[in-house]
C-alpha cells in the first residue's frame, strides 16, 4: 500500500519525498536541486494517476526526470522542421554498488517498469 498523505492524495503524477519524520515534498513544492537533507529520505515515489512506485529505505537516489520525444516534420521542399516536444514517460530510481536502479511509468499505458543500468 503506497504511502497515504493529503499532498500525495491530490497529486495526478510527479515524484515525491517522504521523510523520516513525515514530512513530504512533492515536485510542485520545489525543483529536485532543492529538495533538502535527501540522504534523509526515507520514501521516494512516483505516481501517475492513481498508481504509485516507491522506493524505501535508499541512500543514492537519482534525480527524478521525464522522458521525451520530439516530434519532426518534413515540408514540402524536403527540410526537417522540429515541432512540439512531448513528455512520453516519467522516472525515479536509485544507484546501487553495481548499477543504476530505475523505474519508469509510460504516461500513455500507466505501466511500470524497472530496469537495471549497468556503470561504464
Amino acid at each position: 500500500m503506497p504511502y497515504q498523505h493529503d499532498k500525495i492524495n491530490k497529486l495526478e503524477g510527479g515524484w515525491y519525498v517522504v521523510y523520516e519524520d513525515g514530512k513530504v515534498i512533492i515536485e510542485t513544492d520545489m525543483p529536485w536541486v532543492k529538495v533538502p537533507k535527501k540522504r534523509e529520505i526515507k520514501i521516494m515515489g512516483l505516481k501517475w494517476r492513481n498508481k504509485h512506485f516507491e522506493l524505501k529505505n535508499k541512500e543514492n537516489y537519482i534525480p527524478p526526470g521525464e522522458t521525451h520525444i520530439r516530434e519532426l516534420a518534413v515540408s514540402s521542399n524536403d527540410q526537417i522542421q522540429m515541432t512540439k516536444q512531448s513528455i512520453v514517460g516519467r522516472f525515479i530510481g536509485y544507484y546501487d554498488q553495481e548499477c543504476k536502479v530505475v523505474t519508469r511509468v509510460d504516461i500513455s499505458s500507466g505501466k511500470f517498469i524497472t530496469e537495471e543500468v549497468p556503470y561504464r
